[in-house]
């Protein structure tokens, strides 16, 4: 009896989560595709910091991949 109610909780558990993600993904698919105009040039420029130590001898290999 308990087994069963576990296993019917978590089945419905499941669809539950499936039916939440596919509704996620119906919705991510309906957005319009975005695209920018030909003369646009950013203005924000990022930084990206990459903590490293001790690392010298290798720090130009593990950029470049």
């Amino acid at each position: 009896m308990g087994l069963t109610i576990l296993s019917l909780t978590g089945l419905s558990l499941l669809a539950a989560y499936a039916s939440i993600l596919k509704r996620t993904l119906a919705s991510w698919n309906a957005l319009p595709e975005w695209e920018l105009p030909k003369d646009f040039e950013p203005r924000t420029f990022i930084t990206v910091l990459i903590p490293a130590r001790n690392e010298a001898a290798n720090i130009t290999r593990l950029l470049d991949t």
